[in-house]
């Protein structure tokens, strides 16, 4: 029997306010359907599963000797009214000489014993679709009852936990008249064993008295996550580090940053150390992840590619040549580096791990502070670390095959195949070559690259402008403000001083989406003082409409919400009206709700020619509508909500030119 299992995601809700917290599954649906043709019998056995195991309508016990036959089968003639194609018959008898139950079950893995575990405790209730078969000669009365809900593994037993019985008396009786009825039983969220179940399950079961066949159809069934509350954002604020920071923010989870040297621009290839003693490459972290942030990496590479073939932001990778210098996070928070090589491999970067390995383990407490790579010869490099550890190096003459002149840089972020730093990042205050052909200093603080042949380049953001996952940061940015997802719906708001009684709304600049986050610079400039400054997320909800009219400017948390005077405006000229979705003091609220405009101008028209009242759609919250008076008079223009009346429509009125 083929088995057709669908994992429903349920669409997250919309993010909490700070009282109310939205709601979303906490775990996904499971529906179970039966798509295949196999027939699954046996008699007297104990353990049935379906033919070639594949199945996971199986039995869960027969516990009666008495039973005379049992089968499951899939029947094509008797689907539900929806979903499957078809449902499972359950049919079963008894000679009468003895009590007992045949119970079945459907796991959501397939897998009888030692499959995998569903908690019950993250699910609300059990749906399925039921339909008895009349033909029965043993009706559901207290001694034959259908019974349903879910198994649990006990140390390799199954054990029942019923959690519905329906017998052909009262409400339930509507049940057996032999048409499909669609039962859902609640789970209780304190359900014992919950972690351990295998499945939702269901048994007939009949004294010692009785002989005959029970018979009956499922399908669908479906188990429905339970709703669990979603937290509000919670807010973050830290001091921001002067410099570039490179962010790990998005996947893949190979995705890297650079700031690289740009092999079209003259004088970009002119900086390598060949017949240039004394040559030395230094750059200055200044932030990077600590303790609990294992194997984030920032690397720096030199390689003598054709220019041609330089406009890729993962050298190690790209290039067909390289020298690498590979600093990479200890779980602890310090950091091990190595420096190796590669030749004539292009798209891929093995050599770099393998033979062409040169030091491996130089560990040392961060990787804060300076790293400098000095040439004093073409073949001996000295790699020294922040802190002052160096070691001493010469390098192979296979890395000569390809020559060392023409060489360009890049200096490179990422995450080193690891989902799990998504969200990380790293600050770099300085890149420099000295004593080469073309050299250069680049203070990365001051919020531009200044060199002409430096370029700012990312995998997933492409070249200049700037990717947004690199960021300039100066001194006239006082902090990062961030705050974690869902934020649906939030909007940022600032005040000076705790004993001011106003919030006020905050725009954030350079506004990132940083994986798990959201993050922003704030400027020292938009605060009022750098050692007092409270920031806080807030839900408004839209709760009413604004009219403005030309001369009018929307005037949040004022108490009528605008400011200006209506500009004058003539008879049968066409003139435009704001209409904008509020919340309660007047903030703006995203919304796409149809807006009807009336007027009390019987002869008003909108932009087409159209006699009011006609309608507009919203876009983000606002809408542009042009309106004609062609009667003198003083009249007023009112906006309401088509698609929620219990939103509060609002009215203006323009001043008419005499």
């Amino acid at each position: 029997m083929k088995i057709n299992r669908l994992k429903i995601a349920m669409l997250g809700a919309l993010a909490a306010c700070a009282l109310t917290p939205s709601v979303s599954h906490a775990a996904s649906d499971i529906l179970i359907q039966p798509t295949g043709a196999t027939t699954m019998s046996d008699g007297f056995g104990n353990q049935c599963q379906s033919t070639g195991g594949g199945g996971v309508w199986q039995n869960w016990f027969i516990n009666a000797p008495p039973v005379t036959n049992f089968a499951i089968i899939f029947d094509t003639t008797n689907p539900p009214p929806t979903g499957s194609v078809g449902s499972m018959l359950m049919t079963q008898g008894w000679d009468g000489s003895g009590g007992g139950n045949v119970s079945t079950f459907a796991c959501e893995d397939g897998n009888f014993w030692g499959g995998t575990k569903i908690d019950m405790g993250q699910y609300e209730s059990i749906e399925m679709d039921f339909k008895y078969d009349t033909t029965s000669t043993m009706t559901p009365v207290s001694a034959q009852g259908f019974d349903f809900g879910v198994n649990y593994d006990n140390n390799g037993s199954s054990v029942p936990i019923n959690l519905r019985l329906i017998y052909n008396t009262g409400d339930e009786a509507t049940n057996f008249d032999g048409a499909w009825h669609h039962l859902s039983t609640p789970i209780p969220q304190n359900i014992a064993n919950a972690t351990f179940s295998e499945g939702p399950g269901f048994k007939i079961f009949h004294d010692g008295t009785v002989s005959g066949s029970f018979n009956y159809w499922v399908a669908n069934i479906k188990l429905v996550a339970r709703v669990a509350p979603i937290p509000p954002p919670t807010v973050s604020l830290i001091k921001a580090t002067p410099g570039l920071r490179m962010f790990a923010d998005v996947e893949p989870n190979y995705n890297r940053q650079s700031l690289r040297t740009d092999t079209s621009a003259p004088g970009s290839k002119d900086i390598d150390w060949i017949g240039h003693p004394g040559a030395e490459y230094s750059f200055t972290v200044t932030d990077f992840p600590g303790a609990g942030s294992p194997n984030f990496q920032v690397a720096f590479t030199l390689t003598p590619d054709d220019p041609t073939t330089m406009t890729y932001a993962d050298p190690d990778w790209s290039a067909t040549n390289c020298l690498w210098l590979q600093i990479q996070g200890n779980n602890d928070g310090s950091v091990r580096s190595s420096l190796s090589w590669k030749t004539n491999q292009p798209s891929a970067n093995s050599q770099l791990y393998a033979s062409g390995l040169l030091m491996a383990n130089f560990n040392t407490p961060t990787a804060i502070g300076t790293w400098k790579l000095a040439f004093p010869n073409n073949t001996t490099v000295t790699l020294t670390a922040p802190g002052g550890a160096s070691t001493n190096l010469t390098l192979p003459a296979d890395m000569f095959v390809v020559p060392y002149t023409g060489v360009s840089a890049s200096l490179v972020s990422g995450m080193n195949n690891n989902s799990s730093l998504v969200g990380k990042s790293t600050t770099f205050s300085l890149f420099k070559a000295a004593n080469v052909v073309n050299s250069f200093t680049e203070d990365l603080t001051d919020g531009a690259l200044n060199t002409p042949f430096l370029v700012l380049q990312s995998q997933n953001y492409g070249v200049n402008p700037a990717p947004i996952n690199q960021i300039f940061v100066t001194s006239a940015d006082a902090y990062w403000l961030g705050w974690t997802l869902p934020d649906t719906g939030f909007f940022v708001e600032h005040k000076d001083t705790l004993t001011n009684p106003t919030w006020a709304g905050y725009t954030p600049a350079s506004l990132l989406l940083n994986g798990p986050a959201r993050l922003a610079k704030v400027p020292a400039a938009s605060l009022a003082s750098l050692d007092s400054g409270y920031f806080r997320l807030i839900k408004r909800p839209f709760s009413k409409l604004q009219v403005l009219m030309p001369g009018e400017t929307a005037a949040p948390n004022t108490p009528s919400g605008k400011s200006g005077t209506p500009d004058a405006q003539s008879v049968g000229l066409p003139f435009n009206i704001t209409i904008r979705a509020v919340d309660a003091i007047w903030n703006l609220v995203s919304s796409s709700d149809t807006v009807s405009v009336s007027s009390t101008d019987a002869t008003a028209t909108d932009g087409a020619a159209n006699t009011l009242p006609t309608n507009v759609t919203l876009a983000g919250g606002t809408a542009t509508y042009t309106v004609t008076f062609n009667a003198s008079g003083t009249f007023t223009l009112t906006a309401s909500d088509v698609t929620d009346p219990t939103k509060t429509a609002n009215t203006g009125s323009p001043t008419l030119a005499p």
